[in-house]
Order: structure tokens, then sequence, then C-alpha cells
């Protein structure tokens, strides 16, 4: 399924506002959408991590505060200028909007691969995994950090039944055999309790590491930062989950 396609479908599902959320990422993925195409999944999943995504879902048309975002999107993460107007574009089409530029709407109905040849400027999806000694290439720790950022992912089906939630999740900062992620832990309900859990896995899926990121005690603020160093390869990583346990 093409990109573009695959948006609208979800926009005619679950409303427009859908396309800005954490879920739409593994949505798409179970569609087959990013299917062979990583680079594309890196950009877009930085998109909705980086709020761009609902903020171009809330602006309800294409204008100079657009463009201006997608700029600033593209100096902050180094990705190809090519592959972030795709997305931006796509999801603007599936929006309904007028969208100007080389992939528009009939551009994507084609096919999207003349338009995922541009991909982030440094070929993360190359870089980051198969080649360790292409890490070092990748780009500044900020890069890197940004990279990282992109593919967290959190389980929250419980959150509801324990009444605590982990926002603002994040990596800053990438050494040569560890990561640090910060993030926040709040209750929505008072007196609650639980334990945030990760499990680090590499591009095979298998698991490199898990353990304890963080809980919430009863003696604790109902909101409390808190950053987790992971020990291991930063370039074996390919998916960094965050779960719950009671």
């Amino acid at each position: 399924m093409r990109f573009v396609e695959g948006l609208g479908l979800l926009v005619e599902r679950h409303g427009s506002e859908f396309l800005g959320t954490e879920a739409v990422v593994g949505v798409l993925d179970a569609e087959g959408v990013f299917s062979g195409r990583p680079a594309l999944r890196t950009v877009f999943r930085m998109a909705v991590n980086s709020r761009c995504v609902a903020r171009l879902v809330e602006s309800g048309l294409w204008d100079e505060n657009v463009e201006s975002m997608i700029e600033k999107f593209i100096i902050h993460t180094g990705f190809q200028s090519g592959l972030v107007r795709f997305v931006f574009n796509g999801v603007a089409v599936a929006l309904g909007y007028d969208v100007p530029g080389e992939c528009s709407a009939e551009g994507d109905s084609r096919d999207t691969d003349e338009c995922i040849i541009a991909e982030p400027s440094e070929r993360w999806d190359v870089a980051y995994g198969e080649d360790k000694n292409a890490w070092s290439s990748v780009g500044s720790p900020s890069r890197r950090a940004a990279f990282l950022t992109s593919v967290i992912e959190i389980e929250r089906e419980i959150e509801p039944l324990l009444g605590i939630t982990v926002r603002a999740v994040s990596c800053n900062k990438v050494g040569e055999r560890y990561f640090e992620l910060t993030f926040e832990l709040a209750r929505v309900e008072p007196r609650a309790t639980g334990a945030l859990y990760y499990a680090v896995y590499d591009r095979e899926g298998v698991i490199i590491t898990t353990a304890l990121a963080g809980a919430l005690c009863l003696e604790d603020a109902s909101r409390l930062p808190l950053s987790v160093r992971i020990v291991c390869e930063p370039e074996r990583v390919a998916r960094v989950l965050l779960f719950w346990q009671s």
C-alpha cells in the first residue's frame, strides 16, 4: 500500500487527528506501508514524535507557517529535504489540503519509489545497523540522538488501568556503548503506582537488553522526571520499547 493511500484510509476510519498520534506508525506498519522503506518510516515517525504532523493537522491548510515548520524540521534533523517534503506532502494530501511541490497527490498515486530515493542525508537505515564502521560517519551526537528518539515505541495498553502515563520521552545523549533516555512519569489517578521497563531490539527483532527504566511510588510526587542509561552499542538499535509492569 502506498504511503498517502494508507494515510487517507486512517483519516476515513479514525479522523484527521489520528495522524498526529503515536499509534499511527504502528497501524501503518501493520498495513505494510513501510515495508522495504525504512527511511520513510524513520522520517515519518520523527515527524509524529516532534508533533509536526499534529501541527499540520491543526493548521487546516498549507501556508507559510507550515513551510517554516518543515524547513526547521529539515535543519534540526538533518534528513534529506526531498523525503521530508514527501512525508509532509503525503500527510497534507491525505487531509485534503492543496499542496505545492513535486510529490503531489498525482505523484504519490503512481508510486512512492521516485521519492523514496531521497533518503535521509546519511542513510540511517543502512548506517546504523549493517555496518558498524559506518556509525561514526552518521553525524553529530544530536543527530544520533534524534534517530534513537525516532525508534522509541510506548506500549500504553495498561496505562488506563494503572492510572499512570509516561511523557516527553527522548534520547538526549549517545556514547560509544550506551545511550540515555529522559522521560516523565505522571499520575492521572490519585495514589497510582507502577514501574516502566525498556526493551531494546536489533534489526532482526532480537532483544539486546531489557531492564527497569523507572518507577512511580506512593511517596513520589505526581510528576517525576527521570533518566536512564541503557548500556549497549547504539549502532545495533532498531527499536526501543517502553512498557509497564504493575
